[in-house]
């Protein structure tokens, strides 16, 4: 059997496939495993999961649905106090339940004979939303252009400002620090929604230990105070795609950072803002069919010319040659050059899903402003 001129070209067709994605293929594991170095000790792998605390409450708060007012009230009154490490806590769960019930009059009960601790604001922000006004602490947001440093912000950094606009209680007492020395704030979360109402998941940021020096402020009446750390909004969500979301944070008194299911805690939340994102892209991985559509093109335009000059050389009778089905020396050769084309394809795909899931997103270049 010899070799025409039509196998040489589907050999190098061929083989130019196989170089190309073996040569990327080599280049992209190279910087998988770096990705991998980079992202030990620093991402998280996979989802969050519901945490024991959230599961604790969720049962908690069936529980209690079944008390009478009285019962419910004697529960909360002897709920002891707890650390602001600490989520799980039957106290706020029965703040939560007791607004549910519109129970007003037993929490000012409460909050008058219950002795003033650490956890007042989140009894009197219960108490507020029984009676149905408006919680006492107004969480506040911005998006400033430039960093600390006073340089040109390029991620998305966002300030966080509290405020006291109870109009009866003079005086709010707030717990600052504490939460930072993981590398970002732990009692509050960030949430990002998309124009369909689909939330953006959770950072992969991992947390090794936190705490920090712990202080109280008290807040006057209409006095703001800004947060001491600002967030850096990769440090809570994954890098989204550009576009238009809805920009909201939430802040407690409790480790909540790793905690999506809220339920069962008293939490404050800033309003939903709208912002604009801009993705500057991954970084940039060598895992790519640039080279393949070269490969494709160029292969698509010779086969073509060979096929038109085919059918203006006439036959030995001087006609037109008729058409004929390709033989076996065409069909085998196109064949493998599918079967390598799409094992190069989802090649490519599944590494850059796995590049993307365990790199950092802490190291995303997104930025984010708010929307005119």
């Amino acid at each position: 059997m010899k070799l025409a001129l039509r196998d040489l070209f589907w050999l190098v067709v061929i083989a130019a496939i196989g170089t190309c994605w073996t040569l990327e293929r080599v280049e992209a594991t190279k910087k998988l495993r770096e990705v991998e170095s980079a992202s030990i000790g620093s991402a998280r792998s996979g989802p969050i999961e519901p945490t024991a605390d959230s599961i604790a409450r969720e049962a908690l708060l069936v529980e209690l649905r079944l008390l009478s007012d009285e019962n419910l009230y004697a529960r909360a009154a002897q709920a002891p106090e707890y650390g602001f490490v600490d989520r799980c806590s039957e106290f706020s769960c029965c703040l939560t339940e007791m607004v549910r019930r519109g129970m007003h009059k037993e929490l000012k009960h409460l909050q008058e004979a219950r002795p003033k601790g650490e956890f007042d604001l989140q009894l009197l922000t219960a108490l507020r939303r029984a009676e149905g006004k408006r919680d006492p602490l107004k969480i506040l947001v911005e998006l400033p252009k430039l960093d600390r440093d006073g340089v040109p912000s390029t991620y998305p950094l966002i300030v966080t400002k509290q405020r006291n606009v109870d109009v009866e209680e003079k005086t709010l007492h707030l717990t600052m620090g504490g939460d930072y020395r993981s590398g970002r704030s732990e009692r509050w979360r960030v949430h990002l929604t998309d124009t369909v109402g689909r939330r953006v998941e959770d950072s992969n940021f991992m947390s090794w230990h936190g705490g920090g020096i712990l202080h109280g402020r008290e807040l006057k009446a209409g006095e703001t105070t800004e947060s001491p750390l600002h967030l850096d909004a990769r440090s809570y969500v994954k890098p989204p795609a550009s576009g238009r979301y809805m920009l909201q944070v939430v802040h407690s008194d409790s480790y909540i950072v790793d905690e999506p299911n809220l339920v069962g805690m008293i939490v404050w939340s800033s309003e939903p803002v709208a912002v604009i994102v801009r993705n500057h892209g991954v970084a940039s991985y060598p895992v790519s069919a640039i080279p393949l559509a070269w490969i494709v093109g160029i292969g698509g335009l010779i086969a073509a010319a060979i096929q038109i000059r085919r059918r203006r050389t006439n036959g030995p009778d001087g006609k037109p040659p008729s058409f004929q089905l390709p033989g076996w020396r065409t069909i085998l050769p196109l064949c493998l050059i599918v079967i390598l084309i799409a094992g190069w394809l989802i090649d490519s795909y599944l590494l850059r899903a796995k590049i993307s899931r365990i790199r950092p997103d802490r190291d995303a270049e997104w930025t984010m402003q708010l929307a005119s």
